[in-house]
């Protein structure tokens, strides 16, 4: 009962199927207290686990307009700039490339967001939201617990820091002042240092290795990795 297979008419075949989970608190995720630990178990046996078979596929993450973000347009306005604006960070999190079906947009501005954030425009965005629904579309599947918790609290550490907003970035009325991703990205990885970095350990974790990768030694040199807006380019993939 708590996780449902359907339909998904977005494959050119027409033959797709996506799987639907009831809500989970982010704490029963990371204690694998849900059904998708043993799916993502019978994915792998099965070789779907391979990068080229994960980018046929995507995962969506649904936000609750209430729980998530108190109902506040001004946070979920600012979650969705955020987002978008970090746009090589977003991108390395999800794991694939910017799709015409879950868009990233890279020179987004506050009204734009707002927009968004107001339920205005097609579904075919990073972030769309419905009703009740956040819905953030730009990750691709995920196969392993570690990678589905990365996303999943990339997702609620933006969430947190789209409500500390005005102490930690700056006021997200003001439509005339745009920040630039370098600066959103220094003040997203204080923010994760500060406040609530045990709360997010999959996440610091992905960050940390990039880290180690790229011959960095700290967290946020690792975030100064995306702190530019990404140059990509959108594919098609159905997903």
């Amino acid at each position: 009962d708590s996780l449902i297979a359907e339909t998904d008419g977005s494959l050119p075949s027409g033959r797709g199927f996506e799987f639907v989970g009831m809500p989970f608190t982010l704490e029963e995720y990371a204690d694998k207290q849900t059904p998708w630990a043993c799916v993502m178990d019978v994915i792998g046996e099965m070789g779907y686990d391979a990068p080229s078979r994960q980018e046929a596929a995507g995962l969506h993450v649904n936000m609750d307009r209430q729980r998530n973000f108190q109902r506040s347009t001004d946070t979920i306005t600012r979650f969705v700039y955020a987002i978008n604006r970090m746009s090589a960070l977003t991108i390395y999190i999800a794991g694939r490339h910017n799709t015409e079906y879950a868009y990233v947009n890279t020179n987004i501005n506050w009204a734009s967001a707002r927009e968004v954030a107001a339920s205005a425009g097609g579904k075919y965005r990073a972030v769309y939201v419905a009703g009740e629904r956040v819905e953030v579309r730009a990750f691709m599947s995920c196969t392993t617990h570690e990678q589905m918790m990365t996303v999943l609290e990339y997702c609620d550490a933006l969430c947190a820091f789209a409500g500390h907003w005005d102490a930690d970035v700056g006021e997200a009325g003001d439509n005339t002042r745009e920040f630039d991703s370098n600066y959103l990205v220094n003040q997203f990885g204080e923010f994760i240092m500060t406040h609530s970095r045990c709360k997010w350990p999959h996440l610091v974790e992905a960050l940390t290795q990039h880290c180690a990768a790229a011959g960095r030694v700290t967290l946020h040199d690792a975030l100064l990795q995306f702190s530019r807006p990404a140059e990509v380019e959108v594919t098609a993939d159905a997903a």
